[in-house]
């Protein structure tokens, strides 16, 4: 993964973390343990707030990856 990617990535997911109801932030931000430099979520509410994050980041991320590469090759002709 490039590194724009990863930091697009970042950016959406705690773009998406800030947008949630309180109670749902405090969950992702505090209901996990690091195994293995990952994230592993407590249970399965909190594994399923956090899939869902993870989906929706995906598509904000790629989109906006998308429309940067477009705008490049538009520049380009």
């Amino acid at each position: 993964m490039s590194k724009r990617m990863e930091k697009l990535y970042e950016k959406h997911w705690n773009a998406i973390v800030d947008e949630m109801a309180p109670w749902k932030k405090k969950l992702i931000i505090n209901n996990f343990d690091v195994v293995d430099g990952h994230h592993v979520y407590r249970d399965k509410q909190t594994q399923d707030i956090a899939n869902y994050i993870a989906h929706e980041c995906a598509k904000r991320a790629e989109s906006e990856e998308y429309d940067i590469l477009k705008k490049k090759s538009l520049k380009n002709n």
